[in-house]
């Protein structure tokens, strides 16, 4: 019985000090210029030249799109308005023609963990059972990125603002830009 305690409690130890995923440090905010040319700026210093990832449109229909990391880059990817203290930047590489210009997310996540229904895609990050699904919304000068936990508005995982320096026509929640 003492063994058997024993191996349960290793069983228990083990399962409770995987990694969970770090919504802050895996996912990061992409820039598609109208080149194709992709950057991202992301809570994470550790990513690697190689590294495969998830870009998620967020226009109707979303899109899943493979990205690759190609090379750190040395400013911040969206301009300095929109600079975060602990981001690093990177260079992506996307297919040719994968995705029009934007502001996306990206997700330290392979392509395959995505699916997508009605125009919305979501997927299992963090192995809880719950699908996170993306979002846009626009405030009076910038976009809202978030992702959110059991439904679009569900509960909020991951929030960014992205400045745009000029005029648009809101279109936010409450639950949105809270804090």
């Amino acid at each position: 019985m003492r063994k058997l305690r024993a191996a349960m409690a290793m069983v228990l130890l083990a399962a409770s000090s995987a990694t969970a995923f770090d919504f802050m440090g895996s996912v990061g905010i992409v820039d598609i210029d109208a080149g194709g040319r992709a950057c991202m700026d992301i809570a994470n210093p550790r990513l690697r030249v190689g590294q495969r990832l998830t870009v998620v449109t967020l226009t109707a229909p979303q899109a899943a799109v493979a990205a690759e990391v190609t090379a750190p880059h040395a400013r911040p990817c969206r301009g300095e308005a929109n600079a975060r203290a602990d981001d690093a930047h990177y260079v992506l590489r996307l297919a040719p023609g994968a995705a029009d210009a934007t502001v996306a997310l990206a997700v330290l996540a392979p392509v395959s963990a995505f699916s997508a229904m009605r125009g919305l895609l979501s997927a299992d990050l963090d192995g809880d059972g719950r699908r996170a699904y993306f979002r846009s919304c626009a405030s009076a000068e910038g976009l809202h990125l978030t992702v959110w936990s059991d439904a679009p508005l569900g509960r909020r995982r991951f929030h960014a603002y992205h400045y745009l320096g000029y005029d648009v026509d809101p279109n936010c929640t409450e639950a949105d830009v809270r804090p």
